[in-house]
């Protein structure tokens, strides 16, 4: 518990999107993490795989930020 703490891992849940039952983050077009996923899974995926999820609306992931983009947190929480 006292790394987790010391690590500030807790600050991934704050204000961040639903969790499943899996404990993987359930991002919405209404999310703020939305677009930023769209765009990684543009970059990595192509067309297809932004049109697969916008059909759908919604997107299961491990990671409330895609690879790279963690700062968004520190932005959010400031």
């Amino acid at each position: 518990m006292i790394p987790y703490l010391k690590a500030k891992a807790f600050r991934e849940f704050d204000g961040a999107p639903t969790v499943d039952l899996d404990g993987d983050f359930v991002i919405l077009p209404t999310n703020d993490e939305w677009s930023i996923w769209m765009a990684e899974y543009h970059r990595t995926h192509g067309a297809k795989g932004t049109q697969y999820f916008a059909r759908i609306g919604r997107m299961v992931v491990k990671t409330r930020w895609p690879p790279g983009h963690e700062h968004q947190l520190s932005m959010q929480i400031g």
